[in-house]
C-alpha cells in the first residue's frame, strides 16, 4: 500500500476543543446575568458536547433554574428549548462573551 493509500484510510486527526479555565474563571466574575432571567447566581452551559468535546468558548450564562431545571431548560427539555433558543442564536452570543473576554486582557 502507498503512503498517499494509507493516508486516505486514516481519519483525519479531531482538533482538540479550546480549554480555558481563565476564561471561565472571567465569566463568573463579570456580574452577568442569567441569559433568559437575568439571574446572577449562574452557571456556565457549554454547547458544544459529544463526540467534539466541551469547548470553553463556546458556552453562554445561565443560571442553575434555567440550566438544569425541568420546566425550560437545555437539559431539562432540550426540544423545547432549541424551539426558543437556536444554537445559530447561542453560538452568537457565546463569541460576542468571548470576544469580549479577548479585548480585556
Amino acid at each position: 500500500m502507498t503512503k498517499a493509500e494509507q493516508l486516505k484510510r486514516h481519519a483525519p486527526l479531531k482538533q482538540k476543543p479550546f480549554k480555558s479555565k481563565a476564561y471561565l474563571k472571567w465569566l463568573h466574575s463579570q456580574n452577568f446575568g442569567c441569559l433568559v432571567c437575568g439571574n446572577t447566581q449562574i452557571e456556565i452551559h457549554h454547547l458544544d458536547h459529544g463526540n467534539r468535546g466541551r469547548a470553553d468558548n463556546k458556552c453562554v450564562i445561565l443560571c442553575p433554574e434555567c440550566h438544569r431545571g425541568s420546566n425550560l431548560s437545555p437539559h431539562g427539555t432540550p426540544n423545547k428549548w432549541k424551539e426558543l433558543y437556536p444554537n445559530v442564536i447561542l453560538e452568537d452570543i457565546a463569541d460576542k462573551l468571548f470576544n469580549e473576554y479577548k479585548e480585556s486582557n
